[in-house]
């Protein structure tokens, strides 16, 4: 993965290509499924601007515990997180400011189900407003209109900047006129991407790995064609493992912070993004003084 760019990036567009030939029928069927629901509806075109200037992106990964989210209680800024982290956030009374969803399969919608049985005017009048991708799937599309969010829809370009050629995302816009935004290869990436979009001038990173920890379970097979890497001396000592897939998600988060017109700093625990040479890591009571810098 390191050694030779160009073998890296050919690996890359393989794997893009392997994704697109599983992914795109799927995707292509709830866009039309949800046509009726997005004619109309906002879009990432239309996005509010931000009333602060820092925010801290939240992904899902299994590293990130409840003793880090509790950190952010002392965060003044913007929290833009993934559909899966929602209920932890809320459960936990942090103010979501975005909740961004990327999710085509059906268990999306039992990850909002929930909110049927919750207080409405926190996304109803709230500051949570919702980022969801076309792509979605279609009774997640339905149930979060039904419970009244604040929408915004994009079309997921299947690139990392918009003015690559052969968009289906393009076409996919001359059907429901919806405007157009990088997927990122995964939700937490997808997050950064909005946070780029609203041009925040510093953002902390924290939920994001894009590695996975090895398994003893795995067989040969599932452990197979990953590449391992061991980062001895840090306090997170240990072999982490890099699935041919999350190569793209490594490809994809590299452009979205060299593409960022702020700051970026990584709050996680990742040791393949604690050591990269591509964003800057940051523990959080810095980060926390580090915004407080941005507002003086």
């Amino acid at each position: 993965m390191r050694d030779d760019p160009g073998a890296f990036q050919n690996e890359v567009e393989r794997l893009n290509m392997e994704s697109a030939r599983e992914l795109l029928p799927e995707w292509s069927r709830h866009i039309a499924a949800n046509l009726d629901s997005m004619i109309g509806a906002p879009s990432v075109g239309q996005l509010p601007p931000p009333i602060n200037d820092h925010c801290v992106v939240i992904g899902a990964a299994p590293s990130m515990t409840d003793v880090d989210l509790g950190d952010l209680h002392n965060f003044t800024g913007d929290k833009i997180v993934v559909n899966k982290v929602f209920k932890r956030m809320v459960d936990m009374e942090l103010l979501v400011d975005w909740v961004v969803s990327l999710d085509a399969h059906p268990i999306s919608a039992s990850q909002f189900r929930w909110m049927k049985d919750h207080d409405r005017t926190y996304w109803e009048h709230g500051p949570t407003k919702f980022l969801i991708s076309s792509c979605t799937y279609p009774t997640t599309v339905r149930l979060l209109q039904e419970l009244g969010c604040q929408i915004y829809f994009f079309n997921p370009v299947w690139a990392a900047r918009e003015n690559e050629p052969y968009r289906i995302s393009q076409m996919w816009g001359w059907m429901n006129g919806l405007g157009e935004m990088p997927h990122g290869g995964n939700v937490g990436t997808c997050a950064l991407m909005l946070a780029r979009r609203l041009m925040y001038k510093k953002v902390g990173v924290m939920g994001i790995d894009l590695c996975l920890e090895p398994d003893p379970k795995w067989t040969q097979d599932e452990a197979r064609g990953h590449e391992y890497f061991y980062y001895p001396e840090s306090r997170w000592s240990k072999f982490v493992a890099v699935p041919p897939i999350f190569k793209t998600f490594v490809a994809y988060f590299i452009d979205a912070v060299r593409d960022f017109p702020g700051e970026v700093r990584y709050l996680g625990k990742s040791p393949l993004l604690r050591f990269s040479p591509f964003i800057e890591s940051m523990d959080m009571e810095y980060f926390l003084e580090w915004c407080k810098d941005a507002r003086s």
